[in-house]
Formats: C-alpha cells, sequence, structure tokens
C-alpha cells in the first residue's frame, strides 16, 4: 500500500477532459496526482464539440487557451437560419478572454484530450490506463483508494470524474438512474465549406441540424 498521510495528494478517477485539467490544476499548486483511467491511451470517442467562453476562460487559467485556438477553429458568433433556408438572425457571443481572441473554439475531441493530457503528465501527473478504482473508504481526513489491479492509495482527495456513469458515485451510493428523454442527436466529420466562419443551426420542421467548425479543413455536422 502506497501511504501519503500528511501529503497533497490527489486520485483522480477519469482522464477526460474534467479529470485532466483537475489534475493539471491540482499539480501547478504542488500537488501529488495520479489518474485511473478504465479506457485504452488511444481511446477518445466523439468527433468535435464547441467551446464557449466559460470553457475558454477556464483553459486561459490553466495556460491551455493558446494552445487549443492554435489547434481548433476560433469563432464570434451563432447563425440560426429558418425552414425556408434563409438568415434569420446572428448572435454574437462575449470575447471573455479578450477582445482579441475569439468568444468561442470549435475543436477535435481527440486535440482536445491530447492538450490537457500532455500538460498533465508533464507536471507531473501519472495517469494508469486500464484501470479504475474497485473501493473507497474514508478514514479519518484520508480516503483509501483500492485500484482494480489491487493496489491501494491513502490520499487527501479524490475526484470522480468519469462520466454520468460514475463508478465513484456508486460506490459512495450517489448513483442515480438514467432515463432517456427522447433526443437523439447524430454528428459526422464533414469537409468545411468556405461559408462556415462560425456556427450555424439549421431550423427544420420536425427535426434540426447545426454545423460547428474544429478546424481550417473540417466541420462537425449534427442532426
Amino acid at each position: 500500500m502506497k501511504s501519503c498521510r500528511g501529503a497533497r495528494t490527489a486520485v483522480i478517477v477519469g482522464a477526460g477532459v474534467a479529470g485532466l485539467t483537475a489534475a493539471s490544476a491540482l499539480a501547478r499548486r504542488g500537488w501529488q496526482v495520479e489518474i485511473a483511467e478504465a479506457a485504452p491511451a488511444t481511446a477518445t470517442s466523439g468527433w468535435g464539440l464547441c467551446l464557449t467562453g466559460p470553457a475558454l476562460r477556464a483553459l486561459d487559467e490553466l495556460g491551455l487557451a493558446d494552445r487549443c485556438l492554435a489547434e481548433g477553429y476560433g469563432m464570434a458568433g451563432i447563425t440560426h437560419v429558418d425552414v425556408n433556408g434563409e438568415s434569420a438572425d446572428q448572435v454574437q457571443l462575449p470575447r471573455l478572454i479578450g477582445a482579441e481572441r475569439p468568444a468561442m473554439l470549435g475543436m477535435a475531441r481527440p486535440v482536445l484530450h491530447r492538450i490537457p493530457r500532455e500538460t498533465a503528465e508533464r507536471s507531473g501527473v501519472v495517469v494508469h490506463y486500464g484501470m479504475t478504482v474497485a473501493a473507497v473508504d474514508q478514514e479519518e481526513e484520508l480516503v483509501r483508494v483500492r485500484f482494480s489491479d489491487g493496489t491501494v492509495r491513502q490520499v487527501a482527495l479524490l475526484v470522480g470524474a468519469d462520466g454520468i456513469r460514475s463508478s465513484v458515485l456508486g460506490l459512495l451510493g450517489l448513483a442515480a438512474s438514467l432515463d432517456y428523454h427522447g433526443q437523439m442527436v447524430w454528428r459526422a466529420l464533414v469537409p468545411r465549406p468556405r461559408w462556415a466562419t462560425g456556427v450555424h443551426q439549421f431550423a427544420g420542421e420536425v427535426n434540426t441540424a447545426g454545423l460547428i467548425p474544429i478546424s481550417a479543413a473540417s466541420t462537425t455536422e449534427d442532426d
């Protein structure tokens, strides 16, 4: 068993964007951090996404915004298109990280995962892939964490960042049921049309579609 009594130590479950950025933030403040990630190192789900002002502001505080802006596609607003194919209105979003920087950012998910992962690892964060947490117990001011490989840590902080089906919540008796509410999104990666310099939302009589540039060459298309 690895005992870390008295140290600023943390175990984070989940090496997605939330887990990796939390790890980087803690490491910058002198914490020793380990991450348990159930998936293999090469696994990343999803095509792309749009990061709005609050997300960019959080990335900027971690020193990651400029790298993300360099590898994604910066945008200023959203264009709404009606059922007749006509532009209905344009919404300009506030630039929360400075007037000379974009209001939002389209980005490929693999790129968004890679940047905070590289930053976390450079900060000394250890990521255990193919591993999760099997048991959690509170021991006075510390948390006793048993990994799925049988090894044990005693740490000051446990962070559950393992998604909507969080194993950590289940181990703590906090898991909630998941209910389907009838909404579904199909997403695809397509070449970026030259006119697509911002987010576009297309209204339909029944369904809607959206287009988000994620690089100079590509967009994600939502239906």
